[in-house]
């Protein structure tokens, strides 16, 4: 890695910036508003994949977007990180009172969220056990709503298939105490 000095920083980022004028013209203004940090950790950012040069010049590239951002919307861009919205650091914002409902959030995320998280607290042991009961519950269940319609044979089979592929699964997805996370994409 070839250590630059300040000088030869700001020289690169200048003449990245040479045509800024003819860049907004051909892309917009829209073009420029995104956060470019979160940008980077999803799509740029991969440790030992990136050269050395790569690097820099995405560095720079970043340096550029940045003031870009500060001449076009008067700061930098951030956004939710639940959301994606642009955040607009200059509106005072008014805090929420406790009985308000934050309609921001979409429910049905955050129930989900709720029971991953709770499963991921098992042990691998409670797994098993709470499959075993609920192949038990199920069979129960799925026996006194088929009893017409099909013989005990077959909603014993259909039990066993469904449960089966609970357990492979579970064994798949392997709940580590950050996968749940991952699953619903709130962490990288």
């Amino acid at each position: 890695m070839k250590k630059r000095t300040m000088k030869e920083i700001l020289k690169d980022v200048l003449e990245n910036l040479e045509d800024w004028e003819t860049d907004l013209e051909n892309v917009s203004k829209e073009y420029f508003e995104y956060d470019r940090h979160k940008y980077l950790q999803r799509f740029s950012v991969t440790p030992q994949l990136e050269e050395n040069d790569e690097i820099y010049w995405t560095d720079v590239e970043t340096i550029k977007v940045l003031l870009l951002q500060m001449f076009l919307f008067q700061q930098q861009i951030f956004e939710d990180e639940w959301t994606d919205d642009v955040i607009d650091r200059h509106k005072k914002v008014r805090k929420m009172k406790i009985t308000e409902r934050v309609s921001k959030f979409d429910d049905g995320k955050i129930i989900e969220s709720f029971v991953w998280y709770s499963f991921s607290t098992l042990t691998d042991q409670q797994i098993k056990d709470c499959i075993k009961l609920f192949k038990t519950d199920f069979k129960d269940y799925f026996i006194d709503k088929m009893k017409n319609t099909l013989s005990k044979d077959k909603v014993f089979k259909q039990v066993d298939k469904v449960t089966d592929t609970l357990d492979k699964y579970v064994d798949k997805i392997g709940l580590s105490k950050n996968e749940w996370k991952k699953m619903l994409e709130i962490y990288k």
